[in-house]
């Protein structure tokens, strides 16, 4: 294996954690991150490991507002092309240098 993909969409909440189809709680870090660590995966050392998690984070929601629409998207009304976009930044691709509570080294 040369690389290694992960991409799970559950539903999630407080702490990183992940609600499987079976109802029980999975904690991102512990029960799927862990799992690829050097240590527990030594045949993924030095191999790309991408991970995509699709699923909520807290109770926060957003409302919201008024803004112009992409070209091409819109749902004009009376001439209007405006309406009700998120918020919050979404369509993006978000990747750290390390995961919670690690440092990031830049060098061995």
């Amino acid at each position: 294996v040369d690389i290694s993909a992960v991409i799970v969409m559950a539903h999630g909440g407080d702490g990183d954690i992940i609600w499987g189809s079976d109802e029980r709680p999975a904690n991102i870090k512990k029960d799927i991150l862990d799992r690829f660590s050097n240590e527990n995966c030594r045949s993924m050392i030095e191999k790309p490991k991408f991970f995509v998690f699709q699923s909520c984070r807290g109770n926060e929601t957003d409302q919201g507002m008024r803004g112009m629409s992409a070209p091409g998207a819109s749902t004009a009304m009376d001439g209007i092309e405006e309406n009700k976009i998120a918020s919050v930044l979404d369509d993006a691709i978000i990747a750290y240098a390390t995961i919670p509570d690690y440092v990031a080294w830049r060098n061995k």
